[in-house]
């Protein structure tokens, strides 16, 4: 909720890749620390970006965060707690990935 960041480390360069696929599950209402620190970070290095979420509830904030974060994204998929066992989810994850073809 405080927007922090946090240390992280990894050892992929985003620079390499064409489009990098960013995904968080939603803590109060936000994107967590590492994700935050991460899109900071790489803003710009990335080519183009997807985001994903999980919630509880699709209402929050969290794309315009990661927008605001890094950059404007090729497609996002918010995938809510209730569906992530369900057809319901494989079928949004299977049209999420066409938008990549």
């Amino acid at each position: 909720m405080r927007r922090k960041t946090t240390q992280i480390s990894y050892k992929k360069d985003p620079a390499k890749y064409d489009l990098v696929v960013i995904g968080t599950p939603v803590w109060g209402w936000n994107i967590t620390p590492p994700v935050r620190t991460y899109l900071q970070e790489n803003k710009d290095k990335f080519k183009k970006v997807a985001f994903f979420k999980t919630c509880g509830d699709s209402k929050n904030k969290t794309f315009p965060d990661m927008e605001a974060e890094s950059q404007s994204p090729l497609a996002t998929l918010c995938v809510l707690d209730k569906e992530v066992k369900t057809k319901i989810s494989q079928e949004k994850v299977e049209e999420f990935c066409e938008k990549f073809k």
